[in-house]
């Protein structure tokens, strides 16, 4: 997919579909750069089977591939605080914040963030 995502961390885990949208996949990829060290994905495309399964919003960016969850290596608060500066700066506007982990997201219109 990018040069640090592959298709196999971002597929379905149900189904292995992968519809990623390429210009979310791009602002991933920016991020990655920026950021300078590895990103893991926890969650990227899901279908609807499996969005239900793990209670996703019916309207999850999932579900159109315009969202991943990730997790970073190191969880140090000055980390995720970059982290979380950078989403904001590349326009990420769907954004959950949980302890060592992200939502990141694009959506049509106004953002939306919260924490979890």
């Amino acid at each position: 997919m990018t040069r640090n995502f592959k298709r196999s961390e971002l597929a379905c885990p149900c189904c292995n579909k992968c519809e990623m949208n390429l210009v979310f996949m791009d602002r991933l990829q920016v991020m990655r750069d920026l950021y300078g060290k590895p990103i893991t994905i926890v969650s990227g495309y899901r279908c609807p089977l499996h969005n239900k399964a793990v209670r996703g919003s019916p309207r999850s960016d999932h579900l159109r591939g315009e969202a991943v969850d990730i997790r970073v290596n190191d969880k140090t608060s000055s980390e995720l605080y970059r982290l979380r500066e950078l989403a904001f700066k590349l326009e990420f506007n769907g954004l959950g914040f949980g302890k060592n982990q992200f939502h990141l997201g694009i959506r049509p219109g106004e953002g939306k963030s919260w924490s979890y």
